[in-house]
């Protein structure tokens, strides 16, 4: 039931982005495959590394979003 409503605010939140041309980016994509390094084990957060490639991967969409305007 949770996951269901979950999924619907993700799809909802998505299309008012694409609507008003807002950027989004997804760190979920970008991080899961790397989970298995850059997340503690048994646990919701991150290593140090972890949050490291978050916070590059958040610059780097932000430099892209910039050099484009």
């Amino acid at each position: 039931a949770w996951r269901d409503y979950a999924l619907l605010v993700v799809l909802a939140a998505a299309a008012l982005m694409a609507k008003h041309a807002v950027a989004i980016d997804d760190l979920f994509t970008a991080i899961t495959p790397k989970l298995a390094t850059l997340q503690n084990p048994n646990d919701v957060h991150f290593t140090s590394a972890g949050y490291d490639f978050l916070g590059q991967h958040v610059a780097a969409s932000i430099a892209t979003q910039l050099a484009a305007k």
